[in-house]
C-alpha cells in the first residue's frame, strides 16, 4: 500500500471526507512530480513542496498504466501529500515556523586572533592577529545598535548574541564588558541570550563563574579524540591541544550542568572514516548536541579541496552515526543524541517548512544573521568575512537597519531556488534548499550557482529515503530527532479498496 511520513495527516479528518465530495472531486498529478527508484520500490516526489509517497512495483505499474491519476480516496491521499491537485488547486501547507525576515542572530568577533592553527579555519585566525581585537567602545556601540534595531523594527522574538573570533576567550574582558553593559543599560528590554563558541583551551575558573552567573551558554569546538583532534586543531607551535581541551570539557560539564552549548566538530578527509567513533567519544564526554560539520572550502579549507569521494564517505559516516551510536544508545539508555544534520534531514522530509536559517535559499545571511568584526565592520555571516565585496559597512557610522540595505545584502536575498539554474528541475530541491551562496561562489565562482555541497545534500536525502523505504529506522526516534512532539506514524492507503491505516 502507498505510504508516507510527509506532513503526517489526521486520520479522523481524512475519513470524514464524504463520498459525495470524493465523487465530485477530480484529481490531477502535479506537473512537478518526479520519481526516485530504489530496488523495485518507487518514491514519487513533488520537489515544489517536498511531498512524497512510497509505492511498490505493482502499485507503480498500476499508476503508470493509466493516463489519469487515481480518483476517490486514493486521489485524496495523493492530494493531501502534495502530489496531486484537487479540482485544479494544490494542497496548501501552513508554514508555521520560527522563520523571520528580521535579524535575530548577532555575532560579535571580539578578536581575529587565535592560539590554535586549525588546518581548515575559514577565518584564517592566528596568534599574530591578536592585536586586532574589539574595544570597550565598540562593545557598547554593538549593544546600542542591537537595542536600536529592536526598537526600530519592533522585533519581538528573542535575540541571540554570540561571541566568536578567532578564539573569543582570548579577549574575555570585552565579553565581560559587553554583557555587563547590556544588562546595566537595557536589562530585560534587550531580550537577548548570550552565547560563546570556544576551543576551550583558555577556559578557567573566572570565566566559569561569570558564565554561570549570567546564564551564558558556551559551545565547544572539538574534533573528537586525541589522534584526530591534535592533527586538525594544533596550537600555533604545532603542539596538540586535545589534552587541555578534554580536561576543560569535563570540568565544564561537571561544574556547569545547565550549559546548553553544543559541540561543533569539523569533518575532514582525515576524520571522515571515524565519525561514529567521534560521536561516541563526544557522548561519553557528556554532550548530546552534536554538529558533525563537513569542512567548508573557505579560508585555509580552500587550499585542501575535498576529493570527490568525500561526499560518499561523509554521508556514509553520518548514517553510521545514526545506526551504530544514536539508535543503540536511544534503545538501551533512553537518551537521544541530537546530531544537527541528521535532525535537519528528517525534519525536511517529514514537514514542509525550513526553520533553520543556514539550510535554505535564500539563506539567513544579512537577513537573520550578521557578524560584526573587531573594527566594527559588518558582514552577512561568519563565513563571508574574507570577501570585501560582502562588506556591508561599519556599525560605528550606520545602523543595522541601514547596513542591511547594502546591495550585497540584497543580492544574497535574491538567491532563490527558482533562480538557480541547476536547481530548477532537481528532485531534491525542496529538501536540500541549495543553501550557502558562499560555498557556491567558492566552488563555482558565482553566488547564483547551486550549493557547493550539492553532492552531500543529494546523498543525504537519498540515503535517508532508502532507509525509510527499507524500514531500517526507528520512526519514533526519528520523529524526536527531527524535533516533533507528536507521534510519527506511517500513513497508508489501499489503492484498490480505498482503505487507510496508521502503522505503529
Amino acid at each position: 500500500m502507498p505510504r508516507t511520513l510527509f506532513n503526517v495527516m489526521n486520520k479522523e479528518s481524512f475519513t470524514k471526507i464524504s463520498k459525495s465530495d470524493l465523487l465530485t472531486s477530480r484529481y490531477s498529478w502535479s506537473s512537478h512530480v518526479q520519481t526516485l527508484a530504489f530496488n523495485n520500490v518507487y518514491v514519487i516526489v513533488n520537489p515544489e513542496n517536498g511531498g512524497w509517497a512510497i509505492f511498490d512495483r505493482d502499485e507503480y505499474r498500476l499508476i503508470k498504466s493509466h493516463t489519469a491519476p487515481p480518483q476517490g480516496r486514493t486521489g485524496e491521499f495523493l492530494y493531501q501529500v502534495g502530489l496531486c491537485t484537487c479540482n485544479g488547486q494544490a494542497k496548501n501547507f501552513p508554514q508555521t515556523s520560527d522563520y523571520t525576515e528580521q535579524l535575530y542572530f548577532f555575532e560579535f568577533a571580539v578578536t581575529r586572533g587565535c592560539n590554535l592553527a586549525c588546518k581548515y579555519c575559514f577565518a584564517e585566525a592566528l596568534p599574530s592577529l591578536l592585536s586586532d581585537s574589539a574595544t570597550e567602545e565598540l562593545a557598547e556601540i554593538f549593544i546600542d545598535r542591537i537595542a536600536e534595531y529592536r526598537a526600530n523594527t519592533h522585533a519581538h522574538i528573542p535575540f541571540i548574541i554570540e561571541f566568536t573570533g578567532g578564539e573569543p576567550l582570548l579577549n574575555f574582558e570585552i565579553i565581560r564588558h559587553t554583557v555587563e553593559y547590556a544588562k546595566r543599560e537595557y536589562g530585560d528590554l534587550l531580550n537577548a541570550e548570550f552565547v560563546i563558541q570556544s576551543n576551550l583551551t583558555k577556559f578557567n575558573d573566572n570565566i566559569l563563574e561569570f558564565i554561570k552567573e549570567h546564564n551564558i551558554s558556551i559551545g565547544v569546538s572539538c574534533d573528537g579524540f586525541k589522534t584526530v583532534h591534535d592533527i586538525q586543531r594544533p596550537f600555533a607551535g604545532g603542539r596538540g591541544s586535545h589534552q587541555i581541551l578534554e580536561a576543560n570539557m569535563f570540568k565544564l560539564r561537571r561544574l556547569y550542568p545547565d550549559n546548553t552549548g553544543s559541540v561543533i566538530t569539523v569533518i575532514t578527509q582525515e576524520s571522515v572514516d571515524k565519525m561514529a567513533e567521534i560521536a561516541l567519544y563526544l557522548y561519553l564526554c557528556g554532550y548530546y548536541e552534536l554538529n558533525l560539520r563537513p569542512m567548508a572550502e573557505l579560508g585555509r579549507g580552500a587550499t585542501g579541496h575535498k576529493k570527490i569521494p568525500f561526499a560518499n564517505a561523509y554521508v556514509e559516516g553520518l548514517f553510521k552515526v545514526l545506526s551504530s551510536v544514536i539508535t543503540p544508545i536511544y534503545h538501551e539508555r533512553g537518551e537521544l543524541i541530537q546530531e544537527h544534520f541528521l535532525s535537519r534531514t528528517f525534519q525536511h522530509l517529514f514537514h514542509p517548512y525550513r526553520a533553520f536559517m543556514c539550510e535554505r535559499s535564500p539563506c539567513g545571511a544579512a537577513r537573520n544573521i550578521c557578524i560584526v568584526m573587531p573594527n566594527g565592520d559588518m558582514y552577512p555571516c561568519n563565513q563571508s568575512t574574507d570577501d570585501q565585496q560582502l562588506l556591508l559597512g561599519n556599525i560605528k557610522t550606520s545602523s543595522f537597519k541601514n547596513l542591511l540595505k547594502h546591495p550585497a545584502a540584497e543580492m544574497l536575498g535574491h538567491r532563490k531556488l527558482d533562480s538557480i539554474k541547476e536547481c530548477q528541475q532537481c528532485i531534491f530541491r525542496s529538501w536540500c534548499g541549495s543553501p550557502c551562496p558562499l560555498t557556491a561562489f567558492s566552488k563555482f565562482g558565482s553566488f547564483s550557482a547551486k550549493s557547493g555541497e550539492c553532492d552531500i545534500f543529494e546523498l543525504r536525502y537519498k540515503t535517508a529515503l532508502n532507509g525509510l523505504v527499507n524500514d531500517e529506522f526507528d520512526i519514533q526516534m526519528l520523529g524526536r530527532l527531527a524535533g516533533f512532539d507528536d507521534r510519527i506514524q506511517w500513513f497508508e492507503i489501499n489503492m484498490k479498496g480505498g482503505g487507510i491505516s496508521l502503522m505503529d
